[in-house]
């Protein structure tokens, strides 16, 4: 992925600030970090384009979920179209944990994965916590699994009142400039 970086005039306080694609800041955050990913905007169609770029990247033989959350999905439909998509056939416990079910399965498979997730902001707040839990989890016993959540702003709200469950689980990318903002930013307020 080609990291798509410039200066420009933004104000006469910081004369050259440089802003980089969501896409690129994605790639340098799952190389060097490890870390879920919240993209927010309100723009669906901008989220349609960065996890279409994002799953455009992987190797033909990297494991990926794809997923667009819908209001009329339960935490336990979520969890089961996610590892349907990445285990095929295999029988989970609808009740363990979205981090804990991918987990044992990858021990079979050492298989890279991915997942993404487009309309974050319906998914609960538990399902939000699991599968940036994943994210650390994954890091910790070296597994190679990338999670992108495609959100509106609401997402990283909720994230941000919920600082204690998602910090330093998560990095929050404006899908417009690429920056990172923190669950302590004002954006968020």
């Amino acid at each position: 992925m080609s990291a798509l970086a410039y200066s420009t005039n933004k104000s006469d306080k910081h004369p050259s600030v440089t802003t980089i694609s969501a896409s690129a800041r994605i790639d340098y955050i799952f190389r060097f970090s490890k870390q879920a990913i919240l993209v927010i905007n309100d723009d669906t169609e901008t989220f349609a384009q960065i996890g279409s770029q994002y799953i455009a990247t992987l190797p033909d033989e990297q494991n990926t979920a794809f997923v667009a959350v819908s209001p009329k999905l339960n935490n336990i439909q979520m969890r089961c179209r996610i590892v349907e998509q990445l285990f095929g056939n295999s029988l989970f416990d609808p009740e363990q944990s979205l981090a804990v079910s991918i987990i044992n399965f990858s021990k079979q498979d050492s298989d890279a994965i991915s997942i993404v997730v487009e309309n974050a902001e319906l998914l609960s707040l538990q399902l939000l916590h699991e599968l940036c839990q994943l994210s650390e989890i994954a890091k910790k016993t070296k597994r190679n699994i990338d999670v992108l959540l495609l959100g509106a702003k609401e997402t990283g709200r909720e994230m941000a009142q919920n600082r204690s469950l998602f910090d330093h689980k998560v990095s929050i990318l404006s899908a417009q400039s690429g920056q990172l903002i923190s669950l302590g930013s004002k954006k968020l307020k």
